[in-house]
Order: C-alpha cells, then sequence, then structure tokens
C-alpha cells in the first residue's frame, strides 16, 4: 500500500494532517520516516544553531504542515476544518470527507551538544523564550507556547526545546488553500477546544506551560507528589518535589490540543468576506471531539449498511484509513492515562447502549512513561468491561512505565517501531476488507450529531 509521512518532523499536528490526507485518498499515513535522519537532519521546524533562528518563516511552517495535501490535486471539497490537530479532528475531518487546517505548528531547537537536564525548567524556560524571541520578532500574528512535561516527554526535552506557535489569524498559506481546494459557497467547520491549563506569562505572546495532558493535574507538578518520587526514584532519578517558576500565571487553552483563544473570530470574519459558510463547534475537552467523531462514523455507515465494529487508539498509535476501510467506528485517546481510561471506559458505555454494531475492537495503546500512565493490561481489563475477550485484538509496545529502567534510546526506538508496525498491519488488514461506506455526512448531518453528543454548534449559513 502506498504511504505518506508527516510534512514536518516530531510535530503531531503534522502527523494527523497527513493522516487526513491519506484517508481522503485510502492510503497509509504513518506517524514516523522510515530512515531515522529524518529525526536529526535540519528541516523548516528544526534548527540546530539559535541564530538560524531569524530565518524562521511562519507562513512557510503553515505551508509544509499542510504539503501533504498536493497528493489530493485538483480535487475540491464541500467543507474544510479548522482545528486543534488531533487524531479526533482527523477523524472527523475523514467522516465529512474534509480536509484539516490545524491550528498551531512547532519550531524545535534540536540541543544535540548543549542537552538542558530534565528537571531545569528555568533554563528550559529561559533558552525558550531567547528562542520565542526571535522568532517574534521576525513573524506577525503568532503567540508561543514554550512546553515543557518534565514526567510524560522526559526522554525529548533533554534533546528538543519546543516553542508551540499558535495561529492568531488565518495563516496566508490557508487562504490560499481555501481558496484551491473549497467549492465556491463552501463551509469551513471551525473547532474551537477551550481545554484549560494554567500557563507561566513569560512576556507578551510567551507563555510557558509546564507538564501536559494526561492524569496529572498542572498542581500536582507544582508540588509534587509522593507517586511522582516514587516513580523519579525507581527512574533513577534525583529530582524530588515538584517544578515551578517564578512568573504570574494564567489560565489559557492547554499548548497541544487547546485552540487559540480569538481565532474563531478572524475565521468568522474570513468567512464572510468570502462568502463561505461558517460552523464552530465548542468543547471544553479534547476527548468530546473523539467521541462525535464515533457518532459521525456510525452515522455515516448506516448511510449504506453498518459498523463492524470499534477501532481505539491513542497518541501516534492511530490510522483514520484504516477506520474507514474496515468500517470500524473510530474512537482517539490522546493518551495512556489513567484519566484517559476512565473517560473512554465512559464513552464506550454510551457508545455501546445507542449503537447497534457488533461488540469487536481494536485496541492500539501508545508507548508512554509517567505515573499515570496505564499499561496494556489496565487497557484489556476496562475493554472486557465492554467486549468478550475473544473480540477484542490488542496492540501494545515495548515501554516500560519508568523512564530509565530500560536504556532511553531502546524505549524510543521500540515506542516508534511499535506505532509503525500497528499503522502497517491494521491499514493491510482493512484494505482487504475495502468496506469504506459510499456516502459521507451532510452539514446538517454534522451539526445534528455535534449537538446530540452534547457540543455547542453554531452555524451561521
Amino acid at each position: 500500500m502506498k504511504t505518506i509521512y508527516p510534512s514536518m518532523c516530531v510535530e503531531s499536528s503534522s502527523f494527523f494532517t497527513s493522516s487526513v490526507a491519506a484517508a481522503l485518498v485510502n492510503i497509509r499515513a504513518q506517524s514516523r520516516y522510515r530512515h531515522l535522519w529524518h529525526y536529526f537532519r535540519p528541516s523548516p521546524n528544526i534548527i540546530y544553531r539559535r541564530k538560524t533562528a531569524k530565518l524562521i518563516d511562519v507562513e512557510k511552517l503553515a505551508n509544509n504542515v499542510i504539503k501533504v495535501y498536493d497528493i489530493l490535486e485538483n480535487k475540491r471539497f464541500n467543507s474544510i476544518i479548522i482545528g486543534p490537530g488531533s487524531g479526533a479532528a482527523a477523524d472527523i475531518a475523514n467522516a465529512v470527507n474534509a480536509p484539516l487546517l490545524p491550528v498551531h505548528t512547532m519550531v524545535i531547537e534540536l540541543r544535540l551538544f548543549n542537552p538542558i537536564g530534565p528537571d531545569d525548567v528555568q533554563r528550559y524556560a529561559k533558552e525558550g523564550s531567547g528562542l520565542a524571541k526571535i522568532i517574534l520578532r521576525n513573524n506577525e500574528n503568532i503567540s508561543i507556547i514554550i512546553h515543557d512535561d518534565v514526567i510524560h516527554d522526559r526522554t525529548m526535552v533533554k534533546r528538543y526545546l519546543i516553542n508551540r506557535i499558535k495561529f492568531k489569524k488565518l495563516p496566508r498559506a490557508y487562504d490560499f488553500f481555501i481558496k484551491k481546494y473549497l467549492k465556491k459557497n463552501g463551509t469551513i467547520i471551525f473547532i474551537e477546544n477551550t481545554q484549560p491549563w494554567k500557563q507561566y506569562k513569560i512576556e507578551k505572546n510567551i507563555w510557558f506551560q509546564l507538564g501536559g495532558y494526561g492524569g496529572i493535574g498542572f498542581r500536582e507538578y507544582v508540588s509534587g507528589s509522593e507517586r511522582i518520587d516514587s516513580w523519579l526514584k525507581k527512574s533513577i532519578q534525583r529530582h524530588r518535589g515538584g517544578w515551578s517558576l517564578d512568573y504570574p500565571l494564567e489560565k489559557n487553552p492547554e499548548s497541544e490540543w487547546g485552540t487559540p483563544t480569538g481565532l474563531d473570530k478572524d475565521v468568522s470574519n474570513y468567512c464572510r468576506k468570502n462568502n463561505l459558510k461558517f460552523i464552530k463547534i465548542q468543547t471544553e475537552h479534547i476527548t468530546n471531539l473523539s467521541l462525535l467523531s464515533s457518532y459521525l462514523w456510525y452515522e455515516r455507515n448506516k448511510k449504506d449498511g453498518h459498523s463492524n465494529g470499534y477501532s481505539i487508539g491513542t497518541f501516534w498509535a492511530h490510522s483514520p484509513t484504516a477506520s474507514a476501510l474496515s468500517r470500524y467506528i473510530p474512537y482517539w485517546a490522546p493518551w495512556p492515562d489513567e484519566s484517559t481510561l476512565k473517560i473512554a471506559d465512559s464513552h464506550l458505555n454510551r457508545m455501546i447502549n445507542d449503537f447497534d454494531a457488533p461488540k469487536k475492537a481494536i485496541f492500539a495503546r501508545h508507548g508512554a512513561i509517567g505515573p499515570d500512565i496505564v499499561g496494556i493490561r489496565g487497557w484489556k481489563n476496562m475493554l472486557r468491561r465492554h467486549f468478550d475477550k475473544k473480540n477484542i485484538r490488542l496492540h501494545g509496545s515495548l515501554t516500560n512505565l519508568v523512564y530509565n529502567r530500560i536504556k532511553k534510546r531502546v524505549h524510543s526506538l521500540a515506542t516508534l517501531n511499535s506505532v509503525e508496525s500497528y499503522i502497517r498491519n491494521i491499514t493491510t488488514w482493512a484494505k482487504k476488507l475495502d468496506k469504506k461506506s459510499k456516502d459521507s455526512l451532510t452539514i446538517s448531518d454534522f451539526v445534528r450529531i455535534a449537538r446530540k453528543t452534547g457540543l455547542k454548534a453554531k452555524a451561521i449559513l
């Protein structure tokens, strides 16, 4: 099967955008490249030397994220989705047969020779804000979040200095894309996720997010806890007692899955000026979009047949192509942590009560570390509350729940390889079934189902 890869390395929204592009033409999208040198070569979003930061052009970054859509050639669509680059948004886009334009991109400074200790958040903030200031001097209509998850990203933050760039206005690259791919009088669907996280305000348009999505809240990152200290001890790490910075705190949309405040108004104005229809979907948690995607696909499959089961993925262990080709209802879990497991359990209970679908499930657990992470056995136990043992297919990964039990490089490679293997296997299996529904959903279907799942849906048609 033909495969496409994300345009921008180690960038989640780029992977999920490529997975949408692949699903629209029934091919496979892989989250990792075939050769590891891709992760270290200079690229539009990876720099080695601070002085090259002045060359960063956010418009080019935005264009590179959506470059994978070149595979669509001259095809035009009834709608385009703008929202958080995520597996949930990817499944929603695939359900309504629409491209996805993510609301952020990323710049990473790869620190091969001057690493930052994973517990030195002060230095991470200082170095990150220095990079952010250079980017802001040369680019307009953006804000930057320095994202430092000292637990879940512990294998990364020593070498990767992350600046997540949030669009405050629609990039020109997106304007060009919309005019090329959206039909006349088409619809822009804007997904706003206001899911909050406390962030340190470094200065205007520069924020620092300590920690990130999962089963550990902001306060536990700051104050520390017995379970974090125990995990650090098992991981052979010296740090104890939490992490914090001396900057003012404000509550903002979460770095990775939140939507930048105010972008909805700019997109709405854009639609009005260009005679386009505008629909805004609002949620306060990214998993509510996962529930919406499941209901959308159940409804779409009903139009000319039925669903065959449930496809549950976590983070990058995800394939919209496979879900569509197999008619397995997709449900995307952002992370394999204890909080997400409880939400997924509740959502599955609701879906199984509402859906007339076989109780079969394929589940893939993305490799992750931290005291809040649930192993493959814990997910299996949850799934057995909804599905018979014989009807569950599990895909795990060679991943320990501590940081240093096995060599860090082995951990990272094992995680990447397990994701690649899962996506390859599941899409090959789905391609053999080749059961994709012929019909997609209308805009009216979309709004009705969004409201049915409890989301706020505002339409300006």
